[in-house]
């Protein structure tokens, strides 16, 4: 069993996502913020782009007090626990749904406990543990998750990182999945927080001197992203760019439809956070992924409600028709009513 961790609210859509891969959702098990799902032998395991993180093998644990909470974690992980080689990462967590905060104290007085239980316990194994900001989103490791999603159960799983079909590996090492951003003042709208944390999950970001399309640049938060990093930026937005962006040295800023305007060669990144509707950006991305215009791409896609989350199996199709095996389709922590596709050619 398998459990997927999401935002409040997507549960179902989480849920239709694990059908169509072939999962049978276990709905006893379906709580706030988690959906929980067999996968059979033979079938890939599941990413759903409306899941943020994943906690294989997945157990519940019942007990009416913290101390009975940890006890009972301890024993449905102490055998992987003290088999296990190499470093681990442990969260103990809320889920993000609506109402879960009221559980973060209790939260984290049982990941105080554990921590207690494991060292008096599991020495061997507590010497392994290890921050997981020290490590890097594509190392190998253990990820120790345990959720608290009512007052007398949690669900836990301690799995090591596996590669998925894509390649990525899961679980993440971020807790829930979320890999931070710090803040920067500089740049001309927030919106750049989504392409950072992109850049996180691909495992590549821009490069010295390498060549950035920014299409629906404007107000330029995703071009100041790869200018900091001595990229060249050709932004297409017919709207005007805001500093420090505008005016920049190593960009070109063309008054275009982004939309229709096509390099005059192959580019290193593709990126576009424009606002249109879903059909229109799939459309965009499966005309540059035929004709080969870049080799790495972010390409953000926004939706109106709930009624046009059907996209995502479209932008999944258009990945699989193009031979982009190296892809993922999720919404980020930064995202709104939005999923970020990112992914990379082979060559």
């Amino acid at each position: 069993m398998i459990g997927f961790l999401c935002r409040g609210g997507f549960e179902g859509v989480v849920s239709g996502e694990l059908a169509r891969a072939g999962a049978r959702e276990d709905r006893s098990l379906a709580r706030a913020g988690l959906a929980v799902a067999e996968v059979a032998e033979g079938i890939a395991r599941p990413d759903p782009a409306f899941a943020s993180q994943s906690l294989p093998s997945i157990e519940r644990v019942e007990g009416e007090s913290v101390a009975a909470l940890a006890r009972g974690v301890i024993a449905a992980t102490r055998e992987k626990l003290d088999a296990s080689e190499g470093a681990w990462v442990q969260h103990v967590l809320v889920t993000e749904a609506e109402g879960s905060r009221s559980l973060a104290s209790r939260a984290g007085l049982l990941g105080r406990t554990l921590d207690g239980l494991l060292k008096e316990g599991l020495r061997r194994a507590s010497k392994r543990r290890v921050s997981w900001e020290t490590l890097a989103p594509g190392d190998a490791a253990h990820v120790f998750q345990v959720a608290l999603t009512r007052r007398d159960e949690v669900f836990c799983s301690f799995a090591k990182r596996e590669p998925l079909a894509s390649g990525f590996l899961e679980p993440s090492l971020a807790p829930l999945g979320r890999w931070p951003v710090a803040a920067c003042r500089e740049a001309p709208s927030s919106a750049f927080r989504k392409v950072e944390e992109a850049y996180v999950l691909l495992g590549r970001e821009p490069k010295e001197n390498e060549s950035v399309c920014d299409l629906g640049a404007a107000p330029g938060g995703w071009s100041f992203s790869a200018l900091r990093r001595g990229a060249r930026v050709t932004a297409v937005d017919r709207a005007e760019l805001l500093p420090p962006v505008r005016g920049h040295e190593r960009l070109s800023h063309l008054k275009k439809d982004a939309f229709s305007w096509e390099p005059e060669e192959r580019l290193d990144w593709l990126l576009c956070d424009a606002i249109a509707a879903p059909e229109k950006t799939i459309s965009l991305l499966d005309r540059w992924l035929e004709r080969d215009w870049c080799r790495r791409f972010v390409v953000n896609v926004k939706f109106k409600g709930n009624e046009s989350y059907g996209a995502v199996e479209k932008l999944r199709a258009v990945l699989s028709r193009r031979g982009v095996v190296r892809a993922r389709v999720k919404q980020l922590g930064s995202d709104k009513n939005e999923v970020t596709c990112l992914g990379h050619r082979s060559s």
